[in-house]
């Protein structure tokens, strides 16, 4: 009887589960449901980079982030900042909002840049993160207009790879 029992898991674990499981997986890559779906509109979306003392990396970071081929007027950049070397400087050369940060942690420097954004989208960055051009329309074609969403899409690489 026991090993009747232990046959039979084994049959539905490995003849039937894993062969469906594969064929699910299998047909996610094939049909993925957003494909380059394509919107009406497009969604304004807040680009938020929390930074201390990143003068290092944080231009070329920028310079990647208005590179991408999103509209200007969709599009902000909010930077929180808690630096004290020449960070702060850098960045006013790329964007207006610069948010002062007391240095308390990156989650209570991301809940004051948060404050001030305007996004439908919200689109958080590391100070040392390098973007594909198309990461806004890729992570903005996974949306759905009347659900909200959190989506771990990454179409940003640090710069050590």
């Amino acid at each position: 009887m026991v090993v009747s029992v232990i046959y039979g898991f084994f049959f539905v674990i490995f003849i039937i589960y894993f062969p469906l499981l594969y064929v699910a997986s299998l047909s996610a890559l094939i049909w993925p449901r957003h494909a380059e779906r394509k919107r009406k509109t497009l969604p304004f979306v807040s680009i938020i980079i929390a930074t201390k003392n990143e003068e290092s990396v944080i231009e070329q970071t920028l310079q990647c982030v208005h590179t991408i081929d999103y509209p200007k007027n969709k599009k902000e950049v909010i930077l929180v900042d808690a630096s004290t070397d020449r960070t702060r400087d850098i960045a006013r050369r790329y964007t207006k909002t610069i948010v002062n940060d007391p240095g308390t942690g990156k989650g209570p420097a991301l809940n004051r840049a948060l404050r001030k954004a305007r996004g439908d989208v919200i689109y958080l960055l590391d100070a040392d993160s390098l973007v594909d051009k198309h990461a806004l329309k890729t992570l903005v074609s996974c949306l759905d207009d009347q659900h909200p969403a959190c989506i771990g899409l990454s179409c940003a690489r640090n710069k050590k790879g």
